[in-house]
């Protein structure tokens, strides 16, 4: 795969890669996803590191790496001209303990970089407050 599509350090801003469970669409309003959340880092363009934390990322799903393998739905690489964004989805929040691992696997990925966790039900109330 890697070696067939552009790294994500070379497609066009306001692109993204999806990778999601076969069943799961990219979307908040997707059956899987309403009791989710997202892991999410901004990485700076300067020197940026996206292409390795992305790869990394992607095996780590596809290989089902993570302790809780069920409570991943999907990851995203977006490039936006403030920095690139990786976002790591998962299934259910409210599950602290797997969520919490989730993401310190995913801090494990990307290393120094500050990770922060919202629920896409807290998404939903700040896209609608806009």
């Amino acid at each position: 795969v890697f070696n067939s599509i552009p790294p994500v350090s070379k497609i066009a801003p306001s692109s993204s890669y999806f990778l999601f469970r076969h069943d799961i669409k990219p979307e908040w309003e997707d059956k899987q996803n309403e009791e989710g959340g997202r892991w999410a880092v901004t990485v700076s363009r300067m020197g940026s590191k996206i292409d390795e934390y992305w790869m990394n990322l992607v095996l780590a799903c596809i290989g089902e790496a993570f302790d809780y393998p069920n409570q991943v739905n999907g990851a995203v690489a977006s490039v936006r001209t403030r920095g690139d964004r990786l976002a790591l989805w998962t299934k259910n929040w409210k599950n602290e303990e797997e969520t919490l691992n989730v993401g310190k696997h995913f801090k494990s990925l990307i290393g120094p970089e500050k990770l922060s966790f919202n629920s896409h039900e807290d998404g939903k109330q700040s896209s609608k407050a806009k």
